[in-house]
């Protein structure tokens, strides 16, 4: 499988073809052209002389790096239900795409949004912890290494994280969010709106798993936190209230497909339940972000 990356990125000599385009050198061949003075003898194809008695120089498919980024939410939130394991999920996801990703040459990190504590670091350095960027599937350890020692607290700094890391990382390319998104309305329009400015592109996924989706699952009479904020309300679910909260689960994962419809950005919400193996060849497939 592949990440569907529809532009490239940077200008540094990579390992990602652009059809069309030819170097002087590379890994796979694109055409030949007749030889002219000045062409160095090195790319001359000894081989067309032999057969042909012409002088034919190689070119090479032109290369570029595409980077992956994988945004990955830490804030408390991801891990409530903690029935549904929404972190873990988002996680696993993290890390099958950046496996991909450098299968296939594409440099690619993970990135941790969560408020970070006083004394964690300098607060210049932003709302956010990142791994190494790797290029080499041997690699992908220490991506796994760096997720692990992740635990999901604090409130949802998405748009503040983001803007942190793409300010101190000045090559854009592939955004992958992975977040529950419960944030202010309008700030996820707002985040994809400050990726896109930048020159990425931008895919969003939002894992929702059983019990997000019908909390009676869960309880029918409790007092409920949130885990954020450390507000509580009594919360009864009868049929009525239940209905109006699956309503506002619908408009809330159906406002996040418009914003990124308007934004020409991937959506996908990744079903929990159905596992990662579902997601990663079945839903992901399906809006395009891997074929």
């Amino acid at each position: 499988m592949r990440l569907a990356v529809r532009n490239v990125f940077g200008r540094r000599p990579g390992d990602t073809p652009v059809r069309g385009q030819v170097q002087a050198s590379g890994l796979e061949l694109e055409r030949h052209k007749p030889y002219d003075e000045g062409d160095e003898l090195r790319y001359l194809d000894w081989n067309a002389y032999a057969r042909l008695d012409q002088m034919l120089v190689r070119q090479f498919r032109a290369e570029r790096e595409a980077p992956v980024h994988v945004f990955v939410d830490g804030s408390a939130s991801m891990a409530s239900p903690p029935q549904d394991r929404k972190f873990e999920f988002a996680i696993g996801l993290a890390l099958s795409l950046a496996y991909v990703a450098v299968r296939h040459h594409n440099p690619v990190r993970i990135v941790c949004l969560q408020r970070r504590s006083e004394g964690e670091h300098d607060a210049a350095a932003g709302d956010y912890g990142a791994s190494p960027l790797i290029r080499f599937p041997a690699l992908v350890q220490r991506l796994a290494d760096f997720c692990a020692r992740v635990a999901p607290h604090g409130d949802t700094v998405l748009e503040s994280g983001i803007q942190a890391y793409a300010q101190s990382h000045a090559v854009p390319g592939l955004a992958v969010v992975i977040s529950d998104f419960l944030i202010e309305q309008g700030a996820a329009r707002s985040l994809l709106h400050g990726l896109l400015g930048r020159g990425y592109e931008v895919a969003a996924l939002r894992p929702i798993g059983a019990a997000e989706r019908d909390p009676s699952r869960v309880f029918q009479r409790a007092r409920v936190r949130d885990v954020e904020t450390g507000r509580e309300k009594f919360v009864r679910l009868s049929p009525a209230n239940l209905a109006l909260y699956q309503q506002a689960v619908g408009e809330h994962l159906g406002q996040l497909e418009r914003d990124c419809a308007d934004n020409a950005s991937l959506f996908s919400t990744c079903d929990i339940e159905a596992g990662l193996e579902h997601c990663v060849f079945g839903q992901l497939p399906r809006v395009g972000l891997l074929h």
